[in-house]
């Protein structure tokens, strides 16, 4: 819990849904990463709302990453999770 806690604070943060499924930290912040650019680049094109909606990126373990509710998506950031 106290992981999903501080991936919280840069916008974007994890769901593990049913069962007992693991994630590395390498691929969430990839996909993170990815997350942020993309909320940049189309939040810089007009394409999105500010803090409306969310992003997601499934996982290869069947996990989200998901952008927390009401974070502006052109100034999401990448903070340690550790």
């Amino acid at each position: 819990m106290a992981n999903l806690a501080r991936r919280r604070r840069s916008g974007i943060s994890g769901y593990a849904g049913m069962g007992k499924v693991q994630v590395t930290d390498a691929e969430f912040r990839q996909r993170a990463g990815e997350l942020i650019e993309a909320g940049r680049t189309l939040y810089a094109r007009g394409m999105v709302p500010a803090t409306s909606g969310n992003f997601s990126a499934r996982l290869s373990c069947g996990q989200l990453a998901i952008t927390v509710s009401g974070s502006h998506k052109g100034r999401l950031g990448d903070a340690p999770c550790g």
